[in-house]
């Protein structure tokens, strides 16, 4: 499955748009893309494991509630990680 990245998560993975990952879970796709990508882990997640919530999760085009961080993925779904941008 594939995750898409948004402009600014991008310097924590060499600036790669698009990362393939093997998972089963949207869970398991985050833990991978991390885990491939260490620099992410504090960007992408709060201490206690929960993804921060400045950042908003697609899957397939569709807004994911935080609930449904275990939703099961296919091999041909494409996860997006938007991440809100503050500033003055």
């Amino acid at each position: 499955m594939k995750i898409v990245l948004s402009g600014n998560l991008r310097r924590y993975t060499d600036f790669e748009g698009e990362v393939e990952v093997t998972a089963s879970s949207v869970l398991e796709a985050l833990n991978a893309l991390v885990q491939r990508h260490p620099d992410l882990q504090p960007v992408l997640f709060e201490g206690n494991g929960q993804v921060r919530s400045v950042h908003r999760l697609y899957l397939n085009g569709d807004v994911l509630e935080i609930d449904e961080i275990d939703r099961t993925l296919d091999a041909d779904d494409e996860l997006g990680i938007l991440t809100a941008i503050a500033g003055g």
